[in-house]
């Protein structure tokens, strides 16, 4: 038995570049222009254009133009009929409070304040959040903080029932879908979301403190956002929906039962403060600003009696368009290295993705320049620009499900760039045949704004400093400087790694906890009205060379997936991303709770070592091959082969046990956060629904099982990996 983390030998992957791979590396360090992703943005968003809208579309056959004028070789639109949900322009979403005689006496807003003029459209949608179910309930009112599983354990505690009531909580912790599903398990009417100040405007309320004058949230506004759990079309799920494909009944399909609407926590206050019933804990406290109650019910002194929910979204089907664009390989065309981010924003989304597409805007018109000078990838590369992926990624799934067999073949790694900078920290996550490739890439590169030093330096001073190389995570990866997350949820690469099996890296750059002690999703503005360039140009990346170095990555990136002889893919990481997976079920006792009921969790241990010791032996065999990459080039492909289809060994055909559309064993989304990466994501979710289910002795059954798919898949991974001849 090993029974120890497995080594991580590194090996150098771009030592086997040629001259001519050297040259191309040096054109993407110099090419990619920082003015040029500026100008990019500015295009971007100079309109709203939420995904199914005519903005939308306006953008799509511009970047199909532009990537054709760059030379690629192949473009084109690939559109999926799919069920959207909008607000109603006139008749908005409100929450009004009522008195003893049904009168209304506070009525929220459906739009941010305007700060400046130059943010304000004609036909900028309205506060909501999709997929919500339409309909109007009244009732009291109850604090539920952040609405997780344990936030409604404490109410029950405090002997507080939801069922029947509104329910209000603060954005954060996890996806706010679950928020939703959640409330409703419990009985709710309906759901009011808004954001804290004191994680969303940390310098105070005034406005010298917030946006226009800095990067936080105003108090009027509001982040929009898609409550729908499940990925993809809603009526076509772990299909595509082309036409002719069949339509479930709407009422059949995975969406909330009951209202939600987001408010600013201007709006917000308005209600907590008149709030009466239980006395809330310390730590549930909103803000500073003081909140005593938790409901139900209101303070006597308040005429206030109840909270009326209005909620008039429509569900509508509507094209969603994809843009496809290739640069054809040249001796290995059916390998693709795809790269991509979605188009769609909720407002003029400057950061949440127009960010991400700037860039990319650029790296194609680098590498497009390349090919015309006479460079070609040894493999395809596949730029992808995906259309509804606020909506609960849409387009990528769709686009996943209706490619499915093709990509399962020939697809060698997806990058994603959804949000390129939010704040000036190098925060990659990956899977973690990858993270040596991300740490090398980075040692290639320049930081952003110190040429003198890489952006490895960079990354890992920042974690010197923070005092954070001890991982955050059970799946973390450490390499003694820095932190390379496992792979969450939230955007495009999800129905890559976690449904089709193909390793994906997504880049970012995220906020300073430095000097943000205080956690918030993403950054403040997100998906709000005043998401725009002028916060970008002005706050986040002034001079964008955050930008510039997402480029870069992407550039190289790309690159050396595409050209190098052997696949830059380390199985040792993944040896170590497994072990240590295994060694957070032993020590949060899970592993002894499933031996003392008889399940078969020792030989998954057992199984585990005997994939350690494999990938230490194919990668020993593969530093021995890369010492002749001529010679036998199909000794190369056969094993570059093994590489990139390890993940699909480690796939359910039917899906994870509570999650169907996720079917990764190691490493897929909680079903408590679709934010969140879980490891062993099936038993975990198991071992949560036996402490909190009536029915533990029907799921220890499905654990069992489970278990045992989970050994079959580790065993046929350690398989996969022996010597070519063996069977």
């Amino acid at each position: 038995m090993i029974r120890r983390p497995p080594r991580s030998t590194l090996f150098p992957y771009t030592t086997l570049f040629r001259s001519q791979e050297l040259n191309v590396t040096e054109t993407i360090l110099r090419e990619v222009n920082a003015t040029r992703i500026r100008e990019n943005l500015q295009y971007l968003t100079r309109n709203p254009h939420l995904a199914g809208t005519s903005y939308d579309d306006d953008l799509a056959d511009y970047i199909e133009d532009l990537w054709k004028a760059q030379g690629l070789d192949l473009v084109k639109k690939v559109s999926y009929k799919t069920l959207l949900s909008y607000p109603e322009f006139q008749n908005p979403n409100k929450v009004h409070l009522l008195n003893s005689n049904n009168e209304i006496i506070f009525t929220s807003k459906h739009m941010e304040d305007v700060l400046r003029q130059e943010d304000q459209h004609k036909d900028f949608v309205h506060m909501y959040n999709a997929y919500s179910a339409n309909g109007t309930v009244e009732g009291e009112l109850v604090y539920a903080r952040y609405a997780t599983p344990e936030d409604f354990k404490t109410l029950t505690q405090s002997g507080i029932d939801v069922a029947g009531k509104i329910v209000i909580a603060k954005y954060g912790l996890i996806y706010r879908g679950n928020k939703v599903k959640l409330a409703q398990s419990y009985g709710a009417l309906g759901m009011i979301l808004f954001s804290d100040p004191h994680e969303y405007a940390q310098d105070g309320e005034e406005p010298y403190n917030v946006y226009p004058n800095t990067w936080w949230l105003p108090p009027s506004g509001a982040a929009r956002g898609s409550l729908k759990t499940a990925k993809g079309d809603p009526l076509t799920p772990e299909y595509p929906s082309i036409d002719g494909a069949y339509r479930i009944p709407v009422k059949d399909a995975v969406i909330p039962k009951i209202p939600c609407q987001p408010i600013g926590y201007g709006d917000a206050f308005q209600l907590l403060h008149l709030l009466g019933g239980v006395t809330a804990p310390a730590h549930w406290q909103p803000s500073n600003q003081s909140l005593l109650h938790l409901g139900p019910g209101f303070l006597e002194h308040s005429t206030a009696r109840k909270v009326r929910l209005v909620v008039n979204n429509q569900l509508k089907t509507v094209n969603s368009t994809n843009v496809i664009g290739i640069i054809r390989g040249s001796s290995e065309p059916d390998r693709y290295i795809l790269a991509g981010n979605h188009r769609d924003a909720w407002g003029f989304g400057a950061v949440d993705a127009s960010s991400g597409t700037a860039q990319m805007l650029e790296v194609t018109r680098v590498l497009g320049n390349l090919v015309r000078q006479g460079w070609r990838p040894k493999r395809t590369l596949v730029f992808c620009n995906w259309g509804a992926e606020e909506f609960g990624l849409v387009g990528s799934t769709e686009w996943v499900e209706d490619n499915l067999l093709k990509l399962s073949n020939r697809a060698v790694a997806y990058i994603n760039t959804d949000i390129c900078t939010s704040g000036d920290v190098f925060r990659p996550t990956a899977s973690p045949q990858l993270h040596h490739f991300v740490i090398e890439t980075s040692k290639k590169i320049p930081a952003p704004n110190n040429n003198s030093i890489t952006l490895y330096d960079y990354w890992k001073q920042y974690h010197a400093e923070a005092a954070k190389v001890a991982p955050e995570n059970p799946n973390d990866f450490v390499d003694a400087s820095v932190i390379i997350k496992p792979l969450g949820g939230g955007t495009d690469h999800v129905p890559f790694t976690f449904f089709a099996g193909i390793p994906a890296i997504d880049l970012t750059f995220e906020k300073n906890k430095l000097h943000l002690p205080v956690k918030f999703i993403a950054y403040p503005l997100y998906h709000t009205g005043y998401d725009t360039f002028f916060l970008v140009d002005s706050f986040i990346d002034p001079g964008f060379n955050l930008h510039k170095t997402c480029g870069l990555l992407n550039g190289l990136m790309l690159h050396t997936l595409a050209d190098a002889p052997i696949i830059p893919f380390n199985v040792t990481y993944y040896a170590k991303s497994i072990f240590q997976a295994f060694q957070y079920l032993k020590k949060s006792g899970l592993y002894n709770r499933m031996l003392n009921h008889s399940i078969n969790i020792d030989v998954l241990e057992n199984k585990i070592d005997d994939f350690v010791e494999a990938a230490n032996e194919f990668h020993t065999r593969l530093l021995e091959a890369s010492t002749d990459t001529e010679s036998n080039p199909l000794l190369l492909r056969s094993m570059n082969d093994q590489l990139m289809h390890l993940d699909q060994t480690l796939l359910l055909a039917n899906g994870l046990p509570l999650q169907k559309q996720y079917r990764h064993v190691v490493h897929a989304l909680s079903l408590h956060n679709f934010y969140g990466s879980s490891a062993f994501p099936g038993i975990q979710d198991l071992m949560f629904e036996i402490d909190n289910s009536s029915n533990a002795a029907e799921t220890w059954t499905q654990l069992e099982k489970h278990v045992s798919d989970v050994i079959i898949a580790i065993h046929r991974a350690t398989q996969h990996l022996n010597p070519l001849y063996s069977i």
